[in-house]
């Protein structure tokens, strides 16, 4: 099975594991797509004939839920700003049970974050693609693909504030280390959550998921790459603030935004450019954070 939408609006509860989420707990997606794959394996017997379609089961059926957020926050938003910042912030961690995802008609249960990119883009709102494994696929609710209507909240009030994303002109940039950009024109940050599925037996679904790793890669693209890197990397620090885009119209961008993401870690791989339109280069800086 895979279904695919255009400009969809997720619900999700962030907050609460196993809760199934308010109508004003909504993410606008640019993108969402969800499938689901039989574990099979053709079934062979010696000296008999193969039978085309005789398989047999070989590993637990798992769901992949994909989709490109823009985080929406702000002072009155209805977006309830701890939510949205929950999806970048808060998933990382190990669960009992997981999130509850609304998508289009379809409650998808057992929801663990599996990956998470952040990509942060001269004069752009900032994006947030997050992947999702599903494990409960025997409690789907709903049988098809049916949408969701959020104009009404989308336009309520009529304030452009009232829906406001946090924006790479609102993103306070600091940190230390020699072997970094001596700018920093672009910046991508990478979470990717690696977890152990513990089934019963007679289960479909497993009864708790752990926690095995956490690895953050930070690349960024900007002008030089400082000293050169030896065996061991070079250690660096590199903390963004996120504000909303309200705070760069005002002026008041600093280094303690909403939230923010600090990266304490190695450069491990650089790499400099020359060409007609200057010098240019690109570092990669990576964390163990569990």
């Amino acid at each position: 099975m895979f279904v695919s939408h255009k400009n969809s609006a997720i619900f999700a509860n962030f907050l609460v594991e196993n809760s199934a989420p308010t109508t004003g707990q909504f993410f606008l997606a640019t993108d969402a797509s969800f499938s689901t794959d039989s574990s099979l394996e053709p079934n062979k017997v010696f000296g008999q004939s193969r039978i085309s379609d005789d398989f047999n089961v070989s590993g637990p059926q798992i769901g992949k839920f994909s989709a490109t957020f823009l985080p929406l926050i702000g002072p009155n938003s209805s977006t309830q700003t701890a939510n949205q910042m929950a999806l970048i912030t808060g998933l990382t961690g190990d669960f009992a049970t997981g999130h509850v995802i609304q998508f289009g008609g379809l409650t998808l249960k057992q929801c663990y974050l599996s990956s998470l990119n952040l990509d942060i883009s001269p004069q752009a709102a900032i994006t947030v693609k997050a992947d999702f494994d599903t494990y409960n696929l025997s409690e789907i609710t709903g049988q098809s693909f049916t949408g969701q209507n959020v104009s009404h909240i989308l336009t309520n009030n009529g304030s452009g504030a009232y829906l406001e994303s946090i924006h790479a002109l609102a993103v306070g940039v600091s940190g230390s280390g020699v072997s970094l950009p001596d700018s920093k024109e672009q910046i991508s940050i990478s979470y990717r959550i690696n977890r152990s599925p513990v089934y019963n037996l007679g289960d479909t679904y497993p009864s708790t998921v752990i926690l095995d790793s956490v690895e953050k890669q930070v690349s960024v693209n900007g002008e030089n790459v400082g000293r050169f890197i030896g065996f061991s990397g070079e250690r660096a620090v590199l903390n963004l603030a996120f504000h909303p885009f309200s705070v760069f119209v005002t002026g008041t961008v600093t280094n303690n935004g909403l939230f923010n993401i600090c990266t304490t870690g190695r450069v491990v791989s650089q790499n400099l450019d020359v060409s007609a339109e200057g010098l240019g280069g690109s570092i990669s800086l990576i964390e163990n954070v569990f």
